[in-house]
């Protein structure tokens, strides 16, 4: 079972485990305990019984629920290894995750701090990014299985990686905060199509400045806008 009281005692141990302080990670879970009871009362079935009776848990308290969670998105480790870290079953870990990730999604959504899907208007724009003067925008990729499907292999054949992948957008300020991320797309995909595809940025205020490597020339030409490569 991971040690966690060792884990809250340190605070460089905390942020490299699961990218929060312990003071970050403390706020949180009272939100998370309480997006956790409303999850649980929306998803619960006729024949349970009261919330809280019955065996308790290997993962007992919100905190504990919230740290499982958090470590499987910062290290993404296979069900064997979360099971061994947590004293779970293989399956039981893939049952928690499931039910956890929308917990966290709306804990997160409660806060504000998930990045926008969809950026429509300029006060759009400012409530992503609050007080900017330069944006930053790069593609990422991420490698996937190779579909059995010759065609779905074609479109989501990546030339840069030389692999099946998905290909996202992300826009983050001069704090690294992310404040944009659409819909990952295939990997034959562009760059610059991608980002054309989205139309984010006719929103961009002139005065913000746009970062930009060469995957996507052109934006300067096509608007007014102050572009650095």
């Amino acid at each position: 079972m991971i040690n966690k009281e060792r884990l809250l005692r340190d605070n460089r141990l905390c942020k490299a485990i699961i990218g929060l302080s312990v003071e970050e990670l403390k706020n949180l879970a009272a939100e998370f305990s309480a997006c956790y009871l409303i999850y649980r009362k929306k998803n619960r079935k006729d024949h349970e019984r009261q919330m809280g009776a019955g065996q308790k848990g290997f993962i007992p308290t919100p905190l504990d629920k919230l740290l499982f969670i958090l470590l499987y998105l910062k290290c993404y480790p296979t069900y064997d290894l979360q099971g061994l870290l947590f004293g779970l079953d293989r399956t039981r870990v893939c049952r928690w995750v499931k039910i956890l990730l929308p917990v966290l999604e709306m804990t997160l959504g409660r806060e504000c701090v998930l990045p926008a899907r969809q950026i429509r208007s300029a006060e759009e724009f400012f409530r992503a990014f609050s007080g900017v003067k330069d944006v930053f925008i790069d593609g990422t990729e991420r490698p996937v299985q190779k579909p059995k499907n010759l065609r779905r292999r074609k479109k989501m054949y990546s030339g840069k990686k030389r692999q099946t992948t998905r290909k996202g957008l992300i826009m983050t300020d001069e704090t690294r905060q992310i404040g944009f991320i659409p819909m990952s797309k295939n990997g034959r995909r562009h760059d610059k199509r991608l980002l054309d595809k989205v139309d984010i940025i006719r929103h961009i205020p002139p005065e913000v400045t746009i970062w930009a490597d060469t995957g996507f020339q052109g934006i300067a030409k096509r608007l007014n806008f102050d572009y650095i490569i």
